[in-house]
């Protein structure tokens, strides 16, 4: 339960590593002048837990007051379920890869 997330920068795109079960808040703490986007990236998590929709949502919040967007990527079937019971999915883009996530802001922005 210790494990913390991992955040990498590709482009100008923070991509944060979720993990099962990753504590805190998805989103870094300081967004950089450079940054074009966050993606949260669950691959290897089987399951979005309620505590963690919550971070979701206030990181879609926390993203557009930084004029900044954000999207999710690699959720599995039972995850790509829960965001859509809960409608997340209407305002976070979700995709299947990684690759399609960062395509996914070179088409917004480029």
């Amino acid at each position: 339960m210790d494990e913390a997330i991992k955040v990498r920068w590709i482009g100008g795109v923070a991509v944060l590593a979720v993990g099962p079960h990753a504590p805190g808040e998805p989103v870094p703490n300081t967004f950089r002048a450079d940054t074009r986007g966050i993606v949260v990236d669950f691959t290897g998590d089987e399951l979005i837990s309620s505590a963690f929709i919550g971070h979701l949502i206030r990181a879609h919040r926390a993203a557009q007051t930084a004029g900044c967007r954000i999207c999710v990527c690699c959720p599995s079937a039972e995850g790509c379920e829960v965001l859509r019971a809960v409608n997340l999915d209407r305002v976070l883009p979700v995709f299947p890869t990684l690759g399609e996530a960062l395509a996914h802001f070179d088409e917004r922005t480029g």
